[in-house]
């Protein structure tokens, strides 16, 4: 039987409060942090991209130059609260959100290791699990993943709206770099459309890329949580 990483034990266990500060669980998004990002000029052809740029999240990738980046929208709350930790969301339109991408600092560095045990695995997506299971979610599928060496979890879900009854679904990742963890939610609603969007949503996985960040020096004694915004 593999021994389990215990360091890699402790690090999922501080990144624990902090994954538990209210990610967004099956809602697309709260708020939108403004003013930090650089997005790249549109090309010309159908197939040609934008590119969205945060050299303070550290984080790059291109989306659809026919989505808009939304910062006004009927359907989600959108704000400039930092705490949110929400640096992007895209669509086709105004009130069609396709993409949210979050970035979350942590306090200790999860690192990928290939030969991580199943247990050490368990432990991490064990945690991610309580931000994903819900009363009006159906899982899909759950698995880790390898986004370009970086350790990350993937689920896909069907939701329902509780205000409209609506159904949806969610590919959802979370990927670790370092002292950080990149969440990036796809959305399909309603749910027949994921067929269709899914190989959109595969080439903006594709073209993601993440630069690493190191742990603080030194975690305070008492770290107080952000405050969750409000749905």
């Amino acid at each position: 039987m593999a021994v389990p990483n215990k360091s890699l034990l402790i690090r999922a266990g501080l990144v624990a409060l902090t994954l538990l500060l209210g990610l967004g669980a099956y809602a697309l998004g709260t708020n939108l942090v403004k003013d930090r990002v650089a997005v790249g000029e549109p090309g010309t052809s159908p197939d040609e991209t934008v590119t969205f740029t945060d050299d303070r999240a550290g984080i790059k990738l291109s989306y659809p130059e026919t989505w808009k980046q939304i910062t006004n929208n009927s359907r989600i709350a959108l704000t400039d609260d930092e705490d949110s930790h929400i640096r992007l969301i895209a669509g086709p339109s105004e009130d069609d959100a396709a993409l949210k991408v979050r970035v979350v600092p942590l306090p200790a560095e999860i690192v990928y290791d290939p030969d991580m045990s199943a247990n050490d695995l368990a432990v991490i997506q064990g945690t991610l699990d309580k931000l994903i299971f819900g009363p009006n979610v159906e899982i899909l599928s759950r698995k880790p993943v390898n986004h370009k060496g970086l350790l990350g979890f993937h689920y896909l879900y069907a939701f329902k709206q509780e205000s409209t009854g609506r159904e949806g679904v969610h590919s959802h990742y979370f990927i670790f770099d370092g002292a950080k963890m990149n969440v990036l939610v796809f959305e399909a609603l309603p749910r027949s459309e994921f067929e269709g969007l899914a190989p959109t949503f595969d080439k903006i996985l594709d073209g993601f890329t993440s630069e690493r960040r190191a742990a603080p020096d030194r975690a305070p004694n008492h770290p107080a949580a952000p405050e969750v915004p409000a749905p």
